[in-house]
């Protein structure tokens, strides 16, 4: 069995790290198309994390007003509170789990920890995106089309769009 520390399981490690990622399974039309959220609980569940809620029992009209960027934190909180605690053992809520603390440096769900993710939620950049891309070695993308965002999607087919750093759509691989 491997165990971390072991010196097969840093070998390997090692050699994982370095290998090139394809990311089969991106929504994302790069760095330029970022939503731009204010409100830390509608940034949180903007993804599939929002499928657990209502698995958890959380009516739509509130996951709806859960969304809403423009309904404050605090006015929030009970209600989502109540539903994190039913979800958050979820595949899905681990991902807001790490996203809360590779990006935020949060480890706990808390009023008080939303509400620093909150006050940061402005530096999200193209810059992250690009060096989030890079830390993971991911060299190429193949995008989900579903839901693309307002632009043109030919642009990435024609060749005039590409994800920077190295990362590029199928059709510039």
């Amino acid at each position: 069995m491997l165990n971390r520390g072991s010196p097969t399981f840093d070998r390997l490690l090692a050699h994982i790290d370095d290998l090139p990622v394809i990311d089969c399974h991106e929504h994302m039309a790069g760095p330029e198309h970022l939503v731009r959220y204010t409100e830390p609980i509608a940034f949180l569940i903007a993804g599939y994390y929002a499928n657990d809620l209502t698995s958890a029992g959380l009516p739509e009209q509130q996951l709806t007003y859960l969304r809403d960027d423009t309904v404050a934190t605090s006015d929030k909180w009970p209600l989502f509170k109540a539903y994190w605690e039913r979800s958050q053992h979820t595949a899905y809520a681990r991902v807001t789990k790490l996203v809360m603390r590779d990006a935020y440096g949060e480890h706990t769900m808390s009023l008080a920890s939303l509400n620093r993710i909150g006050e940061r939620l402005a530096e999200r950049d193209p810059a992250y995106y690009r060096q989030k891309m890079r830390d993971a070695n991911i060299r190429c993308v193949i995008t989900d089309a579903l839901g693309w965002p307002p632009g043109d999607f030919g642009a990435f087919l024609r060749r005039d769009q590409v994800f920077e750093d190295g990362v590029s759509s199928p059709a510039t691989s």
